[in-house]
C-alpha cells in the first residue's frame, strides 16, 4: 500500500530529512508524488498526469508528453467526430485519444468521464442550431420570408455537418428532458409568436389557413429527414455518393417551393 512505504522500504525513509535539505519542501512534495505514482499506478494508464499547472498555467505532465495549445480542441473534435459517426453508445474513449493523438490519462486531464465529453460535443452541437437557427423564426417579416430563412440556415448546417441532425435527434431520444431545458432556454414565446403570426396571416389571406404546428413539423421534416435517413435514402434511390451530396444541395430550393405551394392560399 501506499502509506506503508516508509515502512516497506527504511532505507527510502531515510532519505526524505536529506532531500528536503536540498530541495525544500516544494521539492519534497513533488519527489514524494513521484514515488507514490511509482508505486501506486493508476490503473489502465501508463502515463501519470498531473492535476497541477505551470507558471503558464498549462496542465503539468510527468509523462513528458507535450500538450501544446490546441490538446483541448484536438480532443473535443476527435470526440466530435466519434460520437457524431458511433452515436454515444458506440464512442470509444480510447478511439477518441487516439484521434487526437494523446494518452487516456491526458483525455480524462480535461475531460473525467466519456458522459461529461459527449455532453460538452452536444451543447456545442445543439448551440450551432437552436439559437442560430430557431430563433429566426422570431424575427420581423412575413411568414413565408421567415420560414425561408429557416430553411436556408439549417441546410447550410446541415450541410456542412452531415451527421449534426442524426446525433441531435437520437440524443433528444436519449435525453428528452435535459434538451427540452435547452430548447426552452433559447426558444421561450417563440412558438406563440409564430402560431398568432400565422393565424393573422390566413385571416388576411396571406397564405393558407394550417395549423402553426403543423407548419413547424412539415419544415423541420422536410429539411431534416434527408439527413437522418441516409443510408436508407442513398440504398432505395440507388446515389453514390456524389450523387446524394448533390440532392443534399437542391434541397433548400426543393423545400422552399414545395412550402409556398403548400402556403398558398
Amino acid at each position: 500500500m501506499c502509506l506503508t512505504l516508509s515502512r516497506s522500504d527504511p532505507a527510502l525513509a531515510h532519505q526524505f530529512p536529506e532531500i528536503g535539505r536540498k530541495c525544500g519542501i516544494v521539492g519534497l512534495t513533488k519527489w514524494f508524488k513521484y514515488i507514490v505514482n511509482q508505486a501506486c499506478p493508476v490503473p489502465n494508464q501508463v502515463d501519470q498526469v498531473t492535476r497541477s499547472t505551470d507558471k503558464s498555467g498549462k496542465p503539468a505532465v510527468d509523462s513528458g508528453v507535450d500538450l501544446g495549445i490546441d490538446a483541448e480542441q484536438k480532443i473535443f473534435a476527435a470526440a466530435r467526430d466519434v460520437f457524431f459517426q458511433q452515436g454515444y453508445d458506440g464512442g470509444r474513449m480510447d478511439e477518441i485519444a487516439r484521434r487526437a493523438g494523446v494518452n487516456k490519462a491526458l483525455l480524462h486531464y480535461y475531460f473525467r468521464s466519456k458522459r461529461q465529453l459527449f455532453l460538452a460535443v452536444f451543447r456545442a452541437s445543439a448551440s450551432e442550431i437552436i439559437p442560430h437557427v430557431w430563433t429566426l423564426l422570431a424575427e420581423d417579416g412575413p411568414v413565408m420570408e421567415k420560414i425561408e430563412r429557416f430553411v436556408a440556415a439549417y441546410l447550410e448546417v446541415a450541410l456542412a455537418n452531415p451527421e449534426l441532425p442524426a446525433f441531435f435527434f437520437e440524443e433528444v431520444r436519449r435525453n428528452p428532458d435535459w434538451l427540452a431545458t435547452l430548447v426552452k432556454q433559447h426558444t421561450e414565446g417563440l412558438f406563440d409568436k409564430l402560431s398568432d403570426q400565422v393565424k393573422a396571416e390566413a385571416r388576411a389571406g396571406i397564405i393558407r389557413d394550417v395549423p402553426a404546428e403543423q407548419l413547424l413539423v412539415n419544415t423541420l421534416a422536410l429539411c431534416a429527414f434527408p439527413f437522418v435517413a441516409r443510408p436508407v435514402l442513398q440504398a432505395f434511390t440507388r446515389f453514390d455518393s456524389e450523387a446524394y451530396q448533390a440532392f443534399l444541395t437542391s434541397r433548400k430550393t426543393e423545400v422552399i417551393t414545395f412550402l409556398r405551394a403548400a402556403l398558398e392560399p
